[in-house]
């Protein structure tokens, strides 16, 4: 019996030290905090977004995602590569997501938007080095495969949020007004989400709804 489980991992980026805990009895679980060494040691990240924002580019294939670790929101970047394989069986190479998931959204992907991914090679990574296990990700991994698959940049102020189920509908998720909030604080100025999530109404960011994976492509299309 043991009051707490905690992971110290280095992130690949510039040497930082990411702390998860997968048990705690004094505390919320999945949480996350982040570290970096200096000359005084180890010291605490206050912003974790910037820092896995850190060096993005706005290229295609890259979306952002606010999601939820723990106790608090923060946002990240979700990559994708997609290429004509040239293998009998595609690569499927998932980083920092759940793989099961990733699949799932493939699936999804080609089912109600055609992506013809069956012959492609899948590369999914989050930025950072972190790893997400909530179903929350799961629009801006969409968004990011469609980006890369049709080789289109989207707007580099806009955030995802939202659950993909298997019928390609977008299901909500927990904590939404303060994910939005978050994303508001940090200058971005549209977040596409869940349909019915437009009752919260931030002071200065677009709120977007989609109810089908369907809407996503065609939002996309005209972005």
């Amino acid at each position: 019996m043991v009051d707490g489980v905690f992971y110290l991992e280095e992130s690949p980026v510039h040497g930082y030290r990411l702390l998860y805990s997968t048990k705690n009895r004094f505390g919320n679980t999945n949480e996350l905090a982040v570290f970096h060494m200096t000359g005084r040691g180890i010291e605490t990240v206050e912003d974790p977004s910037a820092f896995f924002l850190a060096g993005r580019c706005n290229a295609p294939g890259s979306a952002v995602l606010c999601s939820y670790q723990g106790s608090s929101p923060f946002i990240a970047e979700i990559q994708a590569l997609i290429n004509t394989s040239s293998f009998q069986y595609p690569r499927r190479q998932v980083t920092g997501l759940e793989l099961n998931r990733a699949y799932l959204i493939i699936a999804i992907l080609e089912r109600y938007l055609g992506l013809k991914l069956s012959t492609c090679d899948v590369f999914l990574n989050v930025a950072g080095g972190i790893r997400i296990s909530e179903p929350g990700s799961d629009l801006a991994a969409a968004a990011a495969v469609i980006s890369s698959y049709r080789k289109k940049t989207m707007p580099k102020d806009m955030v995802f949020t939202g659950e993909i189920g298997l019928g390609g509908e977008v299901r909500g998720v927990s904590r939404l007004e303060e994910r939005i909030k978050k994303a508001e604080n940090l200058g971005f100025q549209s977040v596409v989400l869940p349909a019915g999530g437009a009752l919260y109404r931030g002071k200065k960011i677009k709120v977007i709804e989609v109810g089908h994976i369907s809407q996503l492509g065609e939002l996309l299309a005209k972005n």
